[in-house]
């Protein structure tokens, strides 16, 4: 948890700086219930649609900084990833 500060600035850097990621919405939590089998956090980022996230993720591969920031990443977190689908849901 200590070198996540660190890991943190290097994302805003580098998305920061490009243009796709412009309105991106990235958050972190944390489970309800720990345990020895749950992360210790989830973070997820909310797109338009899935076109918006394969050009966010195309942009992001062929970005100056992408390459070091996807080592750092790896190196301070150990994850999986997934494609969810949200809905909001009104009554």
């Amino acid at each position: 948890m200590s070198d996540l500060g660190d890991l943190w600035s290097h994302i805003s850097g580098v998305l920061g700086g490009i243009k796709e990621y412009e309105n991106s919405i990235f958050y972190r939590s944390t489970p309800i219930t720990p345990g020895q089998n749950t992360p210790d956090f989830f973070l997820y980022g909310v797109h338009e649609n899935v076109s918006a996230w394969a050009a966010k993720r195309k942009a992001f591969a062929e970005s100056e900084g992408g390459a070091g920031l996807g080592r750092h990443f790896q190196s301070v977190i150990d994850c999986t990833t997934s494609l969810w689908f949200g809905e909001r849901v009104i009554e």
